[in-house]
């Protein structure tokens, strides 16, 4: 029998309240990377009881690259 690899791939996904688009916010957005230290991952995939954590998810000063408009985020549905 062979053996395969498995790959995980997260995608933190928002909708601008502004013109509707979808960004990804573990991608670099409009020169900003919101999870260059981390904190959008481990946010969204943190130790212990998920639900508490996600209630309190927080991203700031989120540009969108459609309308360039800033928006906040927060809480975290899954």
């Amino acid at each position: 029998m062979k053996t395969s690899t498995a790959s995980l791939n997260i995608e933190v996904l928002t909708e601008c309240p502004y013109c509707e688009e979808v960004i990804d916010l573990m991608q670099p957005v409009s020169g900003d990377d919101h999870n260059e230290d981390g904190s959008v991952i481990s946010q969204a995939c943190p130790p212990g009881n998920w639900s508490e954590v996600h209630e309190a998810f927080s991203v700031t000063n989120v540009e969108c690259p459609g309308c360039n408009e800033l928006f906040n985020v927060s809480t975290l549905e899954w």
